[in-house]
């Protein structure tokens, strides 16, 4: 696991997990040393033996949270599911035969926080009611692609995340050096040259990131809002409700997306289409699983206009990316970004075409604007 998955399974004491409604997940966890529960509200299914289902289960024994921990856990928690199911696992130790032990399994990714929480406990005793609904085998497969593609997205976004952090690992004795040329900087006419001055004063062991870490606490300005209180009001007005068939169309571009990301981080690719790889990890994050500001009791919500906005950018980048490869292919250079990149461009059209026919009527005056919208 890494330093990002939060291990809960030994403090559990208790729990019900709800997949009643197909696409979302809610319910409560009971852990040892929180005094009230933690309320779940995830986006995603159960695996199909706990699809549909409401379970409620228990545990005997359970040891305390850690203080650094439990912090973490505030409710609730909003995500896309990472796995939920207690279909057991083989005890192996027992001679002669593999008995199944119920063993309940649950994952979740958290936005706010960037963290995958994991749940694995054994011995607990299970009140399962029927499902309200089951999975088909389309289904199920397109619940494990979804779940592939969030995890690909979070873990790009955990990338992205680190890289802005890496400033703290900057040496006060590279801090220092900077002071000392402090006033050539100040006087050179390019940013180019400012930084030819500082890999200079910094020797020929400083990384890219610290170079840019650098240069950007020196000479980018820091960046402070403004704002005034807005009055109060119904922030969902204008908004759309991402609904099965959203996510059906969405999920073709979030598999496009989640590949040409692989291949990107597999071989080196031109800076066009790492740009264009990063826009539509974000742009298909947002869709498919969302903030914690984005939900409401109905489920995850969009402004139609923003993401109308980001399709398009993305749908033109495709086009710019699509037009160089064609002019590398030309020259004998076809790479296999060119069929990675080429279903985008529908692709991108087909959601967006979905979200202007289900967009909602513009509100009245006073009933909310875009500016009262918190993303």
């Amino acid at each position: 696991m890494d330093d990002r998955t939060i291990q809960l399974g030994p403090h559990l004491v208790s729990g019900v997990i709800d997949n009643s409604v197909k696409g979302r997940t809610t319910g409560h966890l009971v852990f040892d040393g929180l005094d009230e529960p933690v309320l779940l509200d995830l986006a995603g299914n159960a695996k199909p033996d706990l699809a549909g289902c409401v379970v409620r289960f228990r545990r005997n024994h359970s040891e305390p949270l850690e203080p650094d921990v439990a912090e973490l856990l505030e409710s609730p928690q909003r995500g896309p599911v990472g796995r939920i199911t207690a279909a057991g696992k083989s005890d192996a130790r027992v001679t002669g035969r593999e008995p199944v032990v119920p063993v309940l399994d649950i994952q979740w990714l958290n936005v706010a926080w960037l963290l995958r929480f994991v749940i694995e406990a054994e011995g607990c005793e299970f009140d399962i009611d029927l499902p309200r609904w089951t999975l088909s085998e389309d289904e199920t497969a397109f619940q494990q692609r979804e779940c592939e593609s969030a995890e690909a997205l979070f873990g790009q976004l955990c990338e992205e995340f680190e890289e802005d952090c890496l400033d703290e690992e900057i040496s006060d004795d590279q801090f220092e050096k900077i002071d000392a040329i402090l006033p050539r900087l100040e006087a050179a006419e390019s940013d180019e040259e400012k930084l030819s001055l500082m890999r200079k004063a910094l020797g020929p062991d400083v990384g890219e990131h610290e170079l840019a870490g650098l240069f950007e606490a020196y000479f980018l300005p820091d960046f402070e809002p403004s704002f005034d209180a807005a009055p109060e009001t119904d922030w969902t007005v204008g908004l759309l409700l991402v609904d099965e068939e959203l996510r059906s169309l969405a999920a073709p571009l979030g598999d496009s997306a989640r590949k040409l990301f692989d291949r990107v981080d597999a071989e080196e690719a031109p800076a066009c289409i790492e740009e264009l790889s990063e826009n539509l990890g974000l742009l298909i994050f947002r869709l498919l699983v969302g903030s914690p500001l984005d939900f409401t009791d109905e489920g995850l919500l969009i402004h139609p206009d923003s993401m109308l906005r980001q399709l398009e950018e993305e749908r033109r980048r495709c086009e710019s990316v699509i037009a160089y490869l064609e002019l590398e292919a030309a020259a004998g250079e076809k790479t296999a970004f060119h069929d990675l990149v080429w279903p985008l461009r529908k692709q991108l059209e087909v959601v967006a075409k979905r979200i202007r026919s289900k967009k909602p009527e513009p509100p009245s005056p006073g009933e909310g604007s875009e500016d009262d919208v918190p993303f």
